[in-house]
């Protein structure tokens, strides 16, 4: 009996390494998550849901109707489109979402045909990839903040933070430790 119960015991040893290193342990999973992200668009030919395989072209503007690019455009070739259905991944880079208003310019052709013809209007890019912001950002002005705390949320605090206490973990490194 002490036999098998050692042989689990060892097992799930073998088992949590193996883990750690297929996974690069811990410290991989707070890896930055890029500058990429996901669009994705409907696209017509006439009054039909367009299908088959196109080249998209996707310039970022500061403005609507603004001549100031943001970066290079990028050229997406042979999308698949089903349906009218599309989505691509577009990465224009670090500095492009600095917290200022920006626009995308689609440009479409059939695969590996003359020109692209822009579709209009551009098209707003909303809240997402300003979240990249968030992992620079030092502080929050107030006038940012909205809404009320609970004093049950405040009142839980100190609680948990003494509990952190009886495993020697101060009251500084508990602060940062997640609920």
């Amino acid at each position: 009996m002490f036999f098998q119960t050692m042989n689990t015991s060892k097992m799930k040893h073998q088992l949590v390494t193996v883990i750690l290193l297929l996974t690069g342990g811990v410290g991989s999973l707070a890896a930055p998550v890029g500058t990429a992200f996901t669009y994705q668009g409907s696209l017509t030919d006439g009054t039909n849901p367009a299908n088959g395989t196109y080249d998209f072209r996707f310039t970022l503007y500061d403005g609507a109707a603004s001549p100031a690019r943001i970066g290079m455009p990028l050229t997406n070739g042979a999308v698949a489109v089903s349906g009218g259905l599309f989505g691509v991944v577009l990465d224009f880079g670090p500095g492009a979402f600095a917290g200022e208003a920006r626009w995308l310019e689609i440009g479409v052709r059939t695969n590996g045909g003359a020109g692209f013809t822009l579709l209009s209007p551009r098209q707003a890019i909303n809240a997402v990839p300003y979240a990249l912001d968030a992992a620079t950002a030092d502080s929050v002005p107030a006038t940012h903040l909205t809404g009320t705390i609970a004093d049950a949320q405040l009142s839980a605090l100190p609680a948990w933070c003494a509990s952190k206490a009886r495993w020697g973990i101060s009251a500084a490194a508990a602060r940062d430790l997640p609920i």
